[in-house]
């Protein structure tokens, strides 16, 4: 199984609190498509939320001043 924070998928809301913990166990709300081994759709739904949106990018390893530089749109109300 991948392992992985992906930077702009919203993590299901009961496995919010494995972001002070575990992040990589956190479960995002996406989903791929796949027929025959080959990927024919996906979806997810994106983090609306500035705080949390920082704490994600936080957790790549992001500072606060690159975080602005390259997402500041997204962490903007």
């Amino acid at each position: 199984m991948l392992h992985c924070i992906i930077p702009f998928t919203a993590p299901h809301d009961e496995d919010l609190p494995l972001l002070d913990t575990e992040p990589v166990k956190a479960r995002s709300k996406a989903y791929d498509l796949a027929v025959n081994g080959i990927e024919a759709g996906g979806g997810s739904i994106r983090i609306h939320q500035v705080e949390l949106q920082k704490k994600i990018l936080g957790l790549m390893g992001v500072s606060a001043e690159e975080a602005e530089a390259k997402f500041g749109f997204f962490l903007t109300l």
